[in-house]
């Protein structure tokens, strides 16, 4: 058998075309398996809040601790700053414990395994995709 530059071109681009299927098919399975486990945006919106919220209330106190009034009578004044400290901390250290339990009550065994079982299909899919363009890319080259 003679094989000419048009049966080449003929075959090389039936493979290109199974690569791209499965290029397409990893891609949306890729894709489906980042879903999962993405981040919820308003948890991510309120995480972000918080921290704000915390910045700003220490960038306050830090900046009424420098100003020069209070830095000349720094030792009468700095229990109260340090209890306002405190305060600032605890009040954080309440919501961002109260954000993390709402946050993990969403994640169950219940839910741990439906994604598990979620992704191993997408890998099985993506596995026997490999396999079947593996095979049909074989069937064209042995013409």
């Amino acid at each position: 058998m003679v094989t000419t530059s048009k049966d080449s071109t003929a075959t090389f681009k039936k493979v290109l075309d199974k690569q791209n299927e499965l290029m397409e098919t990893l891609t949306k399975n890729a894709n489906a398996t980042m879903e999962l486990f993405a981040f919820d945006k308003q948890a991510t919106e309120k995480g972000v809040e918080l921290a704000k919220e915390y910045f700003e209330k220490t960038r306050v106190l830090a900046e009424d601790m420098m100003k020069p009034e209070n830095m000349e009578k720094y030792h009468e004044k700095a229990p109260a700053f340090y209890n306002k400290a405190l305060e600032i901390n605890m009040e954080f250290f309440q919501k961002t414990t109260e954000y993390y339990r709402n946050l993990w009550k969403g994640f169950t065994p219940e839910t741990a395994q439906e994604k598990a079982q979620k992704v191993n299909e997408l890998t099985r899919q993506s596995l026997e995709a490999v396999a079947e363009t593996t095979a049909a890319n074989a069937k064209i080259w042995q013409g």
